[in-house]
């Protein structure tokens, strides 16, 4: 009979602990896997996309400016944020990257235009 009760209360016990960890584990997983950024790598993520920007700016400084130009230096600056992004284990996709990358070319064009307005107002 006392085997019987330790069996029952075995079984109770695996039925609320299983789904418990698996929930919890899930929750872990989830978290890890996906891209939970902190604010000491947003702000590594800015900093690498305007390096990327800078270096395919450079790059390109002397080519003629059209549309597959534009596009060549925005996969070049995506493929070099990703590289060093991978390198500090920040886990991101390409289509991440590359709305980082034009987020910082746009910050490039408002830094241009505030400091254009500043000489004007001078």
């Amino acid at each position: 009979m006392s085997t019987y009760l330790l069996l029952k209360l075995l079984g109770y016990f695996a039925a609320v602990a299983v789904p418990t960890a698996t929930v919890l584990g899930t929750k872990y997983l989830h978290r890890r896997w996906n891209l939970d950024i902190s604010k000491k790598e947003q702000e590594q993520i800015f900093n690498l996309a305007r390096e990327a920007v800078m270096i395919a700016s450079q790059k390109y400084r002397k080519a003629v400016k059209t549309e597959t130009t534009n596009q060549e230096k925005l996969k070049l600056a995506t493929r070099r944020l990703l590289k060093n992004a991978s390198k500090l284990s920040i886990k991101m996709t390409e289509e991440e990257a590359e709305h980082q990358v034009e987020a910082a070319i746009n910050n490039f064009k408002r830094e241009r235009e505030m400091a254009s307005l500043k000489t004007l107002e001078q």
